[in-house]
């Protein structure tokens, strides 16, 4: 499998610039610092109406995720160490936003049109506030 690797990073670099190029203008993307190579294991969005969006992705058969829903401080790990919500409030507004779109080397043109336009879909209007 390692053969393959570089073609495999190159070509999620690809979906992730489509991404980026595609969405930059209704939703927060990933951006890279210069000199430095992303793999884009996931493609994480900010986004408004999260939860809505990710619905809206869902109806249209885009497997969207939320990885990371709740703060790392308001885990039950954590609940020992006395935090309450508030305490860290950018981690939790990052929790509340976050949506990891799919993104695999192997994506055909159609797949990732749907990612696009189904987001793009969602914040033209006439979706639920």
């Amino acid at each position: 499998m390692l053969a393959h690797l570089d073609e495999w990073i190159r070509e999620r670099r690809d979906v992730a610039e489509e991404y980026r190029a595609g969405l930059r203008d209704v939703v927060e993307v990933p951006q890279e610092t210069p000199g430095c190579l992303h793999t884009y294991q996931t493609f994480v969005i900010l986004a408004e109406r999260r939860d809505a969006l990710l619905e809206h992705l869902r109806e249209r058969g885009v497997d969207a995720k939320v990885h990371y829903p709740i703060a790392i401080h308001a885990q039950p790990a954590a609940q020992a160490l006395g935090y309450r919500r508030g305490d860290f409030p950018v981690a939790e507004w990052l929790a509340d936003h976050v949506l990891s779109l799919p993104l695999y080397a192997e994506m055909t043109v159609e797949q990732r049109a749907a990612v696009l336009e189904g987001v793009r879909s969602f914040y033209r209007g006439g979706c639920p506030a």
